[in-house]
């Protein structure tokens, strides 16, 4: 778990009646580079929803998630959500929440910034740039099955293998590549326990 803040939060708009009271707000880091953010609220004043943004940059954030909220209410109530963020590349992430009120205002709560693991597991994937095929070798941890994704930018699943991985150091192939169009990928390999993610580029 990292940078994990259980102070006081205010959400408050430019002027009037504080709309939301947030009594808590934390980001906590799981294994597999997944994300839960858990925040709660002792006060909401005509709350629709909370719209959970994430940034790489700490600048540019974009939406991720969206939670109803609670209307209008002083009872103590507990949100949640997750974000995988696996396939991301940077070593830290931002995530702010941005409240909206029934009438379509907005306003923001504190930002959490949140340190990814950075795998050391060996790995060479070769050629990268690809056309067809991919040769990876790469180390494991115990003998097992898991999956070979090929996924796009958009997040989309476009190529996928079971392969039987022994403890220590594998060789693997991937075929049957060439329909995909010439761009940028994340080959995602995937476990029972864990989930391990590289950037790769048809040429």
């Amino acid at each position: 778990m990292d940078f994990v803040d259980d102070g006081t939060a205010i959400i408050n708009p430019d002027n009037g009646p504080l709309p939301v009271t947030m009594v808590s707000f934390t980001a906590s880091l799981f294994q597999d580079n997944r994300v839960k953010l858990d925040w709660s609220t002792s006060m909401e004043i005509n709350c629709s929803k909370y719209k959970i943004e994430r940034s790489f940059d700490g600048n540019l954030f974009s939406e991720v998630a969206s939670i109803s909220g609670s209307g209008t209410t002083s009872i103590f109530h507990s949100y949640s959500a997750t974000d995988d963020v696996s396939a991301a590349t940077a070593s830290i992430v931002y995530y702010r929440i941005k409240q909206l009120d029934i009438d379509g205002k907005g306003s923001y709560s504190k930002v959490l910034p949140v340190k990814l693991k950075i795998n050391s597991r060996q790995i060479t994937i070769s050629p990268n740039p690809f056309t067809s095929y991919l040769n990876i070798n790469m180390e494991w941890n115990r003998s097992e099955i898991i999956s070979a994704k090929v996924i796009n930018v958009q997040g989309k699943e476009v190529a996928a293998k079971s392969i039987q991985m022994n403890k220590g150091l594998n060789y693997v192939s991937m075929d049957e590549l060439s329909r995909l169009p010439a761009g940028n990928y994340f080959i995602q390999f995937v476990s029972g326990t864990e989930r391990f993610t590289q950037k790769i580029t048809k040429q």
